[in-house]
């Protein structure tokens, strides 16, 4: 599998290879994307034609490819990406939940807290409160 390199200008050295073409380089492939979709996150916009591109491909074959190696589409897979990352500064920082919701581009703060304790079954709070007694804990 040969390696493409990802857009210039993103700060980031992630690579991604092309597109699979055998059942082992899915899980690969889809990891790519994951990665370059938090690149973008952290630039400050996520777009499927981005991704598309620098996975070397186009949207619909993104698109496609998506959906049959990983049942997911692009919307799904930057979803949980977001919520990905919002968990990491729920853990590590002292950022607000507040502030995290509109990093991460929700409007509401209960919109974020929705979307959170979906996935994880907990208010972005008791994660945060969970996290550091785990921390704590010997």
């Amino acid at each position: 599998m040969t390696p493409t390199p990802a857009p210039q200008g993103t700060g980031a050295d992630v690579h991604v290879p092309a597109a699979p073409s055998d059942a082992g380089a899915d899980s690969d492939y889809l990891a790519a994307v994951i990665s370059h979709i938090r690149v973008q996150m952290l630039a400050g916009a996520v777009s499927i034609d981005s991704t598309a591109k620098a996975m070397g491909t186009s949207v619909r074959t993104l698109q496609r490819v998506l959906r049959r190696d990983g049942g997911v589409s692009f919307r799904e897979l930057s979803s949980a990406a977001r919520l990905r990352l919002a968990e990491d500064l729920l853990r590590d920082s002292s950022a607000s939940i507040t502030q995290i919701a509109m990093d991460f581009g929700y409007s509401t703060p209960a919109n974020f807290s929705r979307a959170f304790r979906k996935i994880h079954g907990v208010a972005p709070l008791q994660y945060r409160q969970d996290a550091l007694t785990a921390r704590v804990s010997p």
